[in-house]
């Protein structure tokens, strides 16, 4: 493990170091990154970003421009008012070289499929948000009629084969995506660390007391699991945001590359 607090904490970290190690191109990785007050609330007034930084700003778009694919709950895509991924002509370049797609698309977990199609998510993107949905929901007439409006404002409907996040990541690993970063909700965060899911957590823990701390990190679950990580790194900056990286703790000993 790795830290800096023992040190004079910086103003601002570079992402990659936050990032760490990673797994060549096209083997399966996925991250997960959250954001919580000291009270464990994951909003302030409303939204996550009033709990971080630029540092931590700075992470989500390197974790974006790492990825093949953006992961989302629909509520969030909702309220944080999402819209696509943003890369530079040169990170463009590298991810070709690399053998990826120019722009990772940002997938919307849903149930329903019950969203604004002028949403800037769909009118602000170099890439078609995609949108998961249970394949049998599609039989429903509201929910397939909402699908064809998302196609027909520039969406992409991606049937799965049932309503686990598993299969949702299966679906999208069978289509090449195989670096996923995840940026919750509470109710998909549950799920991926309750199907051990995560290879990677992203953990970033704000100095502010929010109450009331009604939306969380994770949410409540029937499910009782029990997944074990290992703390990997430890950072902190001068206004004193704490950025820890946990590994799961059944790839304890992963051959990585940067």
């Amino acid at each position: 493990m790795t830290h800096s607090a023992t040190r004079p904490c910086p103003d601002s970290i570079d992402p990659a170091e936050l990032i760490g190690q990673v797994r060549p191109v096209g083997e399966p990785e996925l991250r997960l990154m959250g954001i919580s007050a000291l009270t464990g609330a994951a909003t302030s007034d409303g939204t996550s970003s009033g709990l971080g930084n630029d540092t931590d700003f700075a992470l989500l778009n390197a974790l974006r421009v790492w990825s093949d694919a953006v992961l989302v709950g629909a509520e969030t895509a909702r309220k944080e008012n999402y819209f696509g991924v943003k890369v530079s002509e040169q990170q463009r370049r590298e991810r070709e070289a690399a053998g990826q797609q120019p722009v990772p698309p940002i997938v919307v977990v849903s149930r329903s499929l019950d969203f604004d199609t002028d949403t800037q998510l769909i009118t602000d993107t170099a890439v078609a948000p995609v949108f998961t949905v249970p394949n049998a929901a599609l039989d429903g007439g509201d929910i397939a009629a909402r699908a064809d409006a998302i196609r027909r404002a520039g969406g992409e409907i991606l049937p799965v084969g049932g309503d686990s996040l598993a299969a949702v990541v299966g679906a999208l690993r069978e289509r090449g995506h195989a670096r996923i970063v995840c940026e919750g909700g509470p109710s998909v965060n549950t799920q991926l660390v309750e199907q051990d899911l995560v290879d990677v957590f992203h953990y970033t823990i704000s100095p502010l007391a929010v109450q009331p701390s009604a939306v969380r990190l994770f949410g409540e679950s029937d499910e009782t699991c029990e997944r074990r990580f290992e703390l990997e790194a430890v950072h902190c900056t001068s206004d004193s945001l704490l950025f820890c990286r946990y590994r799961s703790g059944r790839d304890s000993s992963p051959q990585r590359t940067r």
